[in-house]
């Protein structure tokens, strides 16, 4: 959604400055065009910022409110993000792939998951995979 609403300010401040060319470089409407274009560039940096400004305060939020896990959860989702199966899992860990997968069960459920792919990604916003 934010490289869509970035892509689109940033596609319109381009196509604003490319119209500024269609004119005498000195007439009212060139530099209308020219203005146009570089506000629009302007606001897709400005809004960058902002978000980034705000992912950045929420990171500390984000690990404060991060699920508790038990141990052997943290393992089986080490081995999630590095893209083993739950018979592989097992294997290393001595246990059945069935267990394997309730915990990953578990896992989900704690973190709000509905996949391993999201599970990953969210224990990686909580910080959870350090």
């Amino acid at each position: 959604m934010q490289g869509d609403r970035d892509t689109r300010f940033v596609d319109a401040g381009e196509a604003a400055l490319r119209r500024s060319q269609e004119y005498d470089p000195f007439s009212s409407a060139a530099r209308y065009w020219a203005t146009i274009g570089a506000a629009r560039a302007t606001l897709a940096v400005a809004e960058e910022l902002r978000l980034n400004r705000e992912g950045a305060a929420s990171a500390p939020q984000a690990a404060a409110t991060a699920p508790t896990l038990a141990s052997r959860e943290r393992e089986i989702l080490r081995f999630l993000a590095e893209g083993l199966t739950n018979a592989q899992i097992g294997a290393e860990l001595h246990i059945s792939p069935h267990t394997v997968k309730d915990h990953a069960t578990s896992l989900y459920r704690k973190l709000g998951a509905r996949n391993r792919a999201e599970a990953v990604r969210l224990a990686q916003k909580f910080g959870l995979l350090s």
